[in-house]
């Protein structure tokens, strides 16, 4: 089922429904059309299919916003519910809840993105990611495919396992403990975001970049196994601050490549169980104790 929005007053398309009515979006509507601006209304999911907001803002400030009490997939949602808008503005006691997984993917690729305190015209703020609901299988938050906007990643807690694509991403305070997090700079680097805590923090972690994986300042890491994939420049410098660490099968990376050379660290035990090569003419330092 879509959601599009290409207009600026109430939900509207749907035979036998109005603004002030809730919205199925199940086999019977395939096809909705109308703007995203639910108040206390609801776009609940039944069953597995897959189900797309598409929302275009033409007078309004965002392209999707969210407030009062709707409920967003539901707890019968097992399919995967995707956004595919710029701008979002969520407040109020919203719920966004499913089995499957949420995508939050930008329409335009250049889009930046804000993730918890940092900056960025698609913009998730602390309060807007508690009203995800823990129970996704995944969350991704940009475009896997042709990203190119910056991601600035500040002060963020997530329940749920999650993949953050960007052109380039800088990052801190990500708390995902208890899940996987993936990181992807598909055109640039991934840098350490700032120095007042950790950056990443979770069970296992995948970072991917083109030109340097914490390359001028080292990414401080809470983990316990980590893989990493930087193809072109820059070196890799991971400092894992918490235990043991171990170099292994992550998020699809079955082995892990540098591009010229880094430090991977860890004030605990360091294991490597995967292959761990260097395209470049670097030296590779790996440090544990």
């Amino acid at each position: 089922s879509i959601v599009t929005d290409t207009c600026d007053n109430g939900i509207k398309g749907v035979p036998g429904k109005g603004a002030s009515h809730r919205v199925l979006l199940d086999e019977l509507y395939p096809n909705i059309h109308g703007p995203i601006v639910p108040q206390d209304r609801h776009i609940l999911s039944t069953g597995t299919s897959e189900n797309t907001v598409k929302a275009t803002g033409t007078g309004r400030a965002y392209d999707y916003r969210s407030g009062r009490d709707p409920v967003i997939g539901g707890p019968d949602s097992t399919g995967h519910l995707t956004f595919n808008i710029d701008s979002i503005s969520i407040d109020g006691s919203v719920s966004i809840e499913s089995e499957g997984e949420l995508r939050i993917t930008p329409r335009t690729a250049s889009t930046t993105i804000g993730i918890g305190g940092g900056s960025g015209t698609l913009n998730l703020n602390d309060t807007e990611l508690a009203l995800l609901a823990d129970g996704f299988s995944l969350i991704t938050i940009g475009d896997a495919a042709a990203g190119t906007g910056d991601v600035d990643i500040d002060s963020s807690t997530f329940t749920d396992s999650v993949h953050i694509v960007g052109g380039a991403i800088s990052v801190t305070e990500l708390n995902a403990t208890g899940n996987t997090v993936s990181l992807t700079a598909r055109t640039g680097d991934i840098t350490d975001g700032g120095d007042t805590g950790t950056d990443v923090t979770a069970d296992a972690a995948a970072f991917r970049a083109a030109t340097g994986i914490g390359a001028t300042n080292a990414l401080e890491t809470a983990l316990m196994t980590v893989a990493f994939s930087n193809s072109d420049s820059g070196q890799v410098r991971i400092s894992d601050t918490v235990g043991s660490l171990t170099i292994d099968d992550v998020d699809g990376l079955t082995s892990s490549t540098l591009a010229a050379g880094g430090t991977i660290g860890s004030t605990g035990a360091l294991s490597i169980d995967h292959s761990v090569t260097d395209s470049g003419s670097g030296l590779t330092t790996f440090t544990s104790g």
